[in-house]
C-alpha cells in the first residue's frame, strides 16, 4: 500500500477508498490473562508458568496463621499443587 498526500494506493496506480481499508481485528485478553493480570504484569508469562507448576508444602508448626496466610497468598495467584502438614508436639 502506497500513500501520497492526497490518495492511498493498493498498488502503484490503483486508488483505495479509505473506508475499504479495515484494521486487523483486536483480540481481547483470554480468561486466564484476565484472572492473573497482576501476576502477569509482575513476573510475565514465564514466572506465572513457574508458579503454576510449583509444588508447595507448608509445615505449620505453631498456633498462628502466618503459614496459612502465606500459603493462601501463593495459591491465589495460581499454584495448584500444595499440601499442608501440621506438626504436633
Amino acid at each position: 500500500m502506497f500513500v501520497n498526500s492526497s490518495h492511498v494506493y493498493r498498488h502503484a496506480n490503483i486508488p483505495v477508498n479509505m473506508a475499504d481499508v479495515t484494521p486487523p481485528p483486536l483480540q481481547g485478553p483470554t480468561s486466564k490473562e484476565r484472572k492473573y493480570d497482576r501476576q502477569l504484569r509482575l513476573w510475565a508469562a514465564n514466572g506465572q508458568a513457574a508458579l503454576e507448576e510449583a509444588n508447595l508444602l507448608l509445615l505449620n508448626s505453631g498456633p498462628g496463621v502466618v503459614g496459612v496466610e502465606t500459603l493462601k497468598n501463593l495459591v491465589l495467584p495460581g499454584t495448584t499443587q500444595w499440601g499442608m502438614q501440621k506438626t504436633i508436639y
